[in-house]
């Protein structure tokens, strides 16, 4: 793991299937680290089987809006994605709790999206922090009770069956959560990797 710390930071994104959500928020934060000039790598997952694509509701909502999913198969997340993944954000508590069953060392790395961009809201990252030490350091007084239950004010909807207004509301969600992320790692990422 000490190569990893020459490498752009790994973030990782993890839904139910990687098919609707988490392939959302990586094209999400793909363009929004592009746009603030971040060096980051991107991906995201499942907890399901992965080879399939994106309903083609998904890819018509995601088209409207700038982002390509014609080409997506969903990735089963594994044990070694989880390890070289400086900070995994997942749709659901759920999800949360999955990673850290897959993986418990990674435990200070996990959180639920929504739940993480309320814990970066409070605090001022520090100036000369790695990116992990930094993602770390978001969570360091939250407790595992954290990631129990399934309340929905922290969940991303799931808008796999459902109709477009409901993918545009997903989408919509996601690029509020993603553009508070990447607003508040960019100075950090563009200082550690010029």
């Amino acid at each position: 793991m000490s190569d990893l710390a020459s490498l752009p930071p790994r973030l990782l994104f993890i839904c139910t299937a990687n098919r609707c959500r988490s392939p959302l928020a990586e094209q999400l934060m793909r363009r929004a680290f592009q746009r603030l000039e971040v060096d980051a790598l991107v991906a995201s997952a499942g907890l399901l089987t992965g080879g399939f694509a994106t309903p083609s509701v998904g890819v018509r909502v995601a088209s409207n809006h700038g982002l390509d999913l014609t080409r997506h198969l969903s990735v089963q997340v594994g044990a070694r994605l989880v390890e070289v993944s400086d900070l995994i954000l997942t749709m659901t508590r759920e999800h949360a709790r999955e990673i850290v069953a897959l993986a418990p060392d990674a435990w200070a790395r996990v959180y639920p999206l929504k739940q993480f961009t309320e814990l970066t809201d409070s605090i001022t990252l520090p100036r000369r922090a790695n990116f992990r030490d930094a993602a770390v350091m978001v969570g360091e007084a939250r407790r595992v009770n954290s990631i129990l239950g399934n309340p929905s004010y922290d969940a991303v909807e799931d808008p796999m069956g459902r109709p477009t207004q409901v993918w545009e509301a997903v989408l919509a969600d996601l690029s509020t959560h993603i553009d508070r992320v990447a607003r508040s790692f960019a100075p950090l990422l563009r200082r550690s990797h010029q």
